[in-house]
C-alpha cells in the first residue's frame, strides 16, 4: 500500500483523511503546517501527499510547487483537498504542479477513488 502524508492544521480532519485512508490499507503521516510537510517530504518522500491550501507556516501551493521542483520528491503526487473551490483556485493548484483537486467536504469514496487513480497500481489493495 501506499504512504501518504496528510497535511491538514484542521486537527478533525486530519483524523478523518488518516482514518479513511488507513482503513483502505495505506501507510499514512500527518502533519498541520506546510513547513512541516516540507521536512517530512525531504526525509523520505511519500507516494502521495493529501495537501491543505490554507497553511500556517508555508501555503499549500507553495509547498506543491517546492515538491514538484526538487529533485528528490518531484515524482510525488500531490492531491489537493481544500475548501477553496473557485476556477482560479484550480488553476493556481495546476500551476503549482498538483496532480489532483477535491474540495471539502469530501466523501470517504471520491477521496480513496481519486488517491486510487493517482497511484500506480502496485500500490492498490
Amino acid at each position: 500500500m501506499a504512504r501518504i502524508l496528510v497535511v491538514e492544521d484542521d486537527q478533525n480532519l486530519r483524523e478523518f483523511f488518516q482514518f479513511v485512508l488507513e482503513n483502505s490499507g495505506h501507510r499514512v503521516e500527518c502533519v498541520s503546517d506546510g513547513q512541516a510537510a516540507l521536512a517530512a517530504c525531504a526525509a523520505q518522500p511519500p507516494d502521495l501527499v493529501l495537501l491543505d491550501v490554507m497553511l500556517p507556516e508555508v501555503n499549500g501551493y507553495e509547498v506543491c510547487h517546492r515538491l514538484k521542483t526538487a529533485e528528490a520528491t518531484k515524482s510525488v503526487k500531490v492531491l489537493f483537498v481544500t475548501a477553496k473551490t473557485f476556477a482560479a483556485d484550480r488553476v493556481e493548484a495546476k500551476n503549482a504542479g498538483a496532480d489532483g483537486f477535491l474540495s471539502k467536504p469530501v466523501a470517504p469514496l471520491d477521496l480513496l477513488s481519486t488517491v486510487k487513480g493517482l497511484l500506480p497500481a502496485e500500490n492498490h489493495g
